[in-house]
Protein backbone atom coordinates (compact mmCIF):
# COMPACT_ATOMS: atom_id res chain seq x y z
CA UNK A 1 0.00 0.00 0.00
CA UNK A 2 2.85 2.43 0.93
CA UNK A 3 5.07 1.81 -2.19
CA UNK A 4 2.17 2.61 -4.85
CA UNK A 5 1.37 5.82 -2.92
CA UNK A 6 5.43 6.59 -2.83
CA UNK A 7 5.04 5.96 -6.54
CA UNK A 8 2.45 8.15 -7.08
CA UNK A 9 3.94 10.82 -4.85
CA UNK A 10 7.28 10.85 -6.94
CA UNK A 11 5.62 10.78 -9.95
CA UNK A 12 3.58 13.94 -9.38
CA UNK A 13 6.82 15.42 -7.89
CA UNK A 14 9.02 14.83 -10.94
CA UNK A 15 5.69 16.09 -12.95
CA UNK A 16 5.59 19.33 -11.40
CA UNK A 17 9.45 19.81 -11.48
CA UNK A 18 9.93 18.91 -15.15
CA UNK A 19 6.72 21.84 -15.67
CA UNK A 20 9.13 23.98 -14.03
CA UNK A 21 11.96 23.50 -15.61
CA UNK A 22 9.65 23.90 -18.60
CA UNK A 23 8.18 27.52 -17.62
CA UNK A 24 11.74 28.82 -17.26
CA UNK A 25 12.59 28.44 -20.95
CA UNK A 26 12.80 32.35 -22.56
CA UNK A 27 9.71 32.35 -24.48
CA UNK A 28 10.11 33.98 -27.67
CA UNK A 29 6.10 34.91 -27.24
CA UNK A 30 7.11 37.20 -24.00
CA UNK A 31 7.43 40.51 -25.93
CA UNK A 32 9.50 42.06 -23.38
CA UNK A 33 12.33 38.94 -23.76
CA UNK A 34 11.82 39.18 -27.42
CA UNK A 35 13.14 42.69 -27.11
CA UNK A 36 15.25 42.01 -25.01
CA UNK A 37 17.03 39.53 -26.96
CA UNK A 38 16.66 41.56 -29.66
CA UNK A 39 19.19 44.22 -28.25
CA UNK A 40 21.75 41.65 -26.91
CA UNK A 41 22.08 40.39 -29.85
CA UNK A 42 22.85 43.73 -31.52
CA UNK A 43 25.09 44.70 -29.17
CA UNK A 44 26.98 41.16 -28.92
CA UNK A 45 27.36 42.08 -32.70
CA UNK A 46 24.79 39.13 -33.27
CA UNK A 47 22.97 40.55 -36.42
CA UNK A 48 21.29 37.39 -37.56
CA UNK A 49 19.80 36.49 -34.20
CA UNK A 50 18.71 39.93 -34.00
CA UNK A 51 17.18 39.84 -37.53
CA UNK A 52 15.75 36.30 -36.32
CA UNK A 53 13.27 38.53 -33.86
CA UNK A 54 12.09 40.95 -36.74
CA UNK A 55 8.96 40.06 -38.76
CA UNK A 56 9.69 40.58 -42.36
CA UNK A 57 7.17 43.17 -43.08
CA UNK A 58 8.22 45.23 -40.08
CA UNK A 59 8.57 49.02 -39.99
CA UNK A 60 11.45 50.53 -38.20
CA UNK A 61 11.87 54.51 -37.88
CA UNK A 62 14.49 56.53 -36.39
CA UNK A 63 15.75 60.27 -36.89
CA UNK A 64 17.45 58.71 -40.18
CA UNK A 65 15.03 57.54 -41.41
CA UNK A 66 12.13 54.85 -42.42
CA UNK A 67 13.05 51.30 -42.74
CA UNK A 68 10.07 48.65 -44.16
CA UNK A 69 10.60 45.15 -44.36
CA UNK A 70 13.92 42.84 -43.18
CA UNK A 71 16.20 43.77 -46.16
CA UNK A 72 16.06 47.21 -45.42
CA UNK A 73 16.28 47.12 -41.49
CA UNK A 74 18.97 44.79 -41.77
CA UNK A 75 21.06 46.65 -44.29
CA UNK A 76 20.71 49.74 -41.41
CA UNK A 77 22.12 47.72 -38.65
CA UNK A 78 24.59 46.51 -40.64
CA UNK A 79 25.96 49.73 -41.40
CA UNK A 80 25.29 51.06 -37.62
CA UNK A 81 27.32 48.08 -36.41
CA UNK A 82 30.19 48.81 -38.53
CA UNK A 83 30.90 52.38 -36.68
CA UNK A 84 30.18 50.71 -33.23
CA UNK A 85 26.28 51.14 -32.98
CA UNK A 86 25.42 50.38 -29.82
CA UNK A 87 21.64 50.74 -27.63
CA UNK A 88 20.86 50.31 -24.32
CA UNK A 89 16.75 49.94 -23.94
CA UNK A 90 15.76 50.17 -20.12
CA UNK A 91 12.37 50.02 -17.99
CA UNK A 92 10.25 48.21 -20.39
CA UNK A 93 7.14 48.03 -20.06
CA UNK A 94 3.85 46.50 -22.02
CA UNK A 95 1.64 49.15 -21.86
CA UNK A 96 -1.12 46.88 -23.48
CA UNK A 97 -0.44 43.62 -22.16
CA UNK A 98 -0.57 43.07 -26.00
CA UNK A 99 2.88 44.02 -26.91
CA UNK A 100 3.03 47.21 -27.22
CA UNK A 101 6.25 48.13 -25.80
CA UNK A 102 7.64 51.36 -24.68
CA UNK A 103 10.84 51.92 -22.84
CA UNK A 104 14.12 54.73 -21.72
CA UNK A 105 16.66 54.22 -24.62
CA UNK A 106 20.08 55.20 -24.84
CA UNK A 107 21.73 54.71 -28.25
CA UNK A 108 25.93 55.10 -28.95
CA UNK A 109 28.49 55.24 -31.49
CA UNK A 110 31.64 53.78 -30.20
CA UNK A 111 30.87 54.58 -26.80
CA UNK A 112 29.78 57.93 -27.33
CA UNK A 113 26.03 58.66 -26.31
CA UNK A 114 24.44 59.97 -29.55
CA UNK A 115 20.61 59.68 -28.74
CA UNK A 116 18.34 58.77 -25.44
CA UNK A 117 14.99 58.92 -25.33
CA UNK A 118 11.77 56.92 -25.18
CA UNK A 119 11.18 54.16 -27.58
CA UNK A 120 8.29 52.05 -28.72
CA UNK A 121 8.50 49.21 -30.16
CA UNK A 122 5.53 46.26 -30.95
CA UNK A 123 5.83 42.39 -30.91
CA UNK A 124 3.38 40.04 -32.45
CA UNK A 125 3.71 36.29 -32.13
CA UNK A 126 7.41 36.61 -31.07
CA UNK A 127 8.73 39.03 -34.06
CA UNK A 128 9.32 42.78 -33.96
CA UNK A 129 6.91 44.31 -36.51
CA UNK A 130 7.38 48.12 -34.88
CA UNK A 131 10.24 49.84 -33.97
CA UNK A 132 10.36 53.77 -33.28
CA UNK A 133 8.99 56.43 -30.84
CA UNK A 134 5.60 56.95 -29.64
CA UNK A 135 5.60 60.18 -32.14
CA UNK A 136 6.56 57.65 -35.49
CA UNK A 137 3.78 55.06 -34.12
CA UNK A 138 0.87 57.70 -34.19
CA UNK A 139 1.68 59.12 -37.24
CA UNK A 140 2.32 55.62 -39.08
CA UNK A 141 -1.40 54.68 -37.64
CA UNK A 142 -3.11 57.45 -38.53
CA UNK A 143 -1.74 57.56 -42.22
CA UNK A 144 -2.84 53.84 -42.36
CA UNK A 145 -4.80 52.55 -39.48
CA UNK A 146 -4.69 48.92 -41.41
CA UNK A 147 -1.23 48.44 -40.25
CA UNK A 148 -0.66 45.17 -38.56
CA UNK A 149 1.25 47.13 -35.84
CA UNK A 150 -2.03 49.81 -34.89
CA UNK A 151 -3.96 47.60 -33.88
CA UNK A 152 -4.84 47.82 -30.02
Amino acid sequence: MKKPLLIASLSIVLVLVLAACGSADISTTDSVTVLETYYVALTAGDLEKAMSLVADDAVFIDPMGKYVGIEQIHAMYESQMNIGGRWEPSEIKDVNGKGRLVYDFKAFINDMPVYSGKGLTVVKDGKIIFDGTEFYWKGECEREPSQSFCAD
